[in-house]
């Protein structure tokens, strides 16, 4: 899975195992969440859990707002980005900086930026490398399908990958 993601040499083991495997991608994504917010708050102490943000394209699947309600985050503190034909539908880097800016000008902490890679309803694309080296929150690239090179989430700009490789191609 390593190898299919083109993951750094550093990140892959030759061994019997590996990496952690979750049942779904909502409990992927709860764990990812969960790390992101304890990494955070250790930083900036547990009673400022309500100061935390996260951001979704409004093609996100409904797991990531479930996700982030469950580990705390505030339905207040959900940000859902819209998008348009113009950018297939995927989030743009604009977008997301207007966002972000927003929400740090009004003293709250970006956390979390979930960039899609095949969304359920439309299959748009989130430019996950771009976001990724530009907005520096903790990104969660997920996928119906790793056979475009191109649309793959990079390890390089993501710290965390959710991907359901078994969903077919429709």
């Amino acid at each position: 899975m390593g190898k299919l993601l083109g993951l750094p040499q550093r990140l892959l083991f030759s061994g019997g195992g590996g990496g952690v495997l979750q049942g779904s991608t909502c409990e992927a994504v709860v764990c990812t969440l969960a790390a992101a917010r304890d990494s955070a708050l250790a930083k900036l102490g547990h009673e400022n859990i309500m100061k935390l943000v996260v951001y979704a394209s409004d093609q996100t699947h409904v797991t990531f707002q479930k996700g982030a309600r469950l580990v705390g985050i505030p339905p207040s503190n959900f940000r859902v980005i819209q998008t348009s034909a113009s950018s297939g539908y995927g989030l743009t880097a604009d977008a997301v900086r207007a966002a972000v800016d927003h929400d740090v000008a009004n003293g709250l902490v970006p956390l979390y930026l979930c960039a899609t890679v095949g969304t359920t309803g439309l299959g748009a694309v989130d430019p996950v490398r771009e976001l990724g080296r530009k907005h520096g929150a903790t990104a969660c690239g997920c996928t119906s399908t790793p056979r475009t090179p191109a649309a793959r989430p990079s390890a390089r700009s993501s710290k965390a990958i959710s991907m359901a490789p078994s969903s077919p191609i429709r």
